[in-house]
């Protein structure tokens, strides 16, 4: 065998073993980073702690309108899973952000939803408002902008998750939305 011959081969061969070994080499990767969930207001993984068990996966339907005067800005997100087996699908949460004439009540049995948030929380329903003059950035006319969560499967009469457990995790949910719409509309 030629010398020339041998040198083409080990050179071959050494090619050969270093693009392997950088195809196997481990790498630290980082995690794609979480994908922004009902018009940039909330992450998914902040919105997974709203899991309603089994089930297939979780798509998000967004509306918005837009009007003029009074109830000018309306923005809905509707989540919706797979139902196991294929049989139609069933709603996770709901988040409907909109103007609003009037400040937020208290009902009976809420929390507070603290942290400087004007709102509450029950078990299946949140709401809360952004400080007065967030609405004007919007076209509207409105004093305020209010948003609502809803999370059906939370509700206490079902009894699929308890109390506290739903309280922090819908009270987390809404201060992240909340912080979200305020800075994306900046106010």
């Amino acid at each position: 065998m030629s010398t020339k011959l041998l040198v083409l081969s080990a050179a071959l061969v050494v090619a050969v073993g270093a693009a392997l070994a950088f195809a196997l080499w481990p790498r630290d990767e980082k995690p794609a980073p979480p994908r922004s969930l009902c018009f940039g207001t909330v992450d998914e993984r902040t919105a997974a702690l709203l899991d309603d068990g089994p089930g297939g996966r979780i798509d998000m339907d967004e509306f918005e309108r837009k009007g003029k005067g009074d109830f000018a800005f309306f923005r809905s997100c509707i989540a919706r899973r797979d139902n196991p087996g294929g049989d139609g699908t069933r709603t996770t949460y709901s988040i409907v952000m909109q103007d609003a004439k009037s400040a937020v009540g208290k009902p009976k049995g809420s929390v507070p939803l603290g942290d400087g948030f004007a709102g509450w929380v029950l078990p299946g329903r949140a709401e809360a408002q952004l400080p007065a003059g967030c609405a004007a950035r919007t076209g509207s006319t409105a004093p305020y902008l209010s948003v609502e969560l809803d999370v059906p499967f939370q509700e206490e009469k079902r009894n699929v998750v308890d109390r506290e457990t739903a309280v922090r995790t819908s009270s987390t949910v809404l201060r992240e939305v909340m912080t979200n719409l305020a800075r994306n509309l900046g106010c």
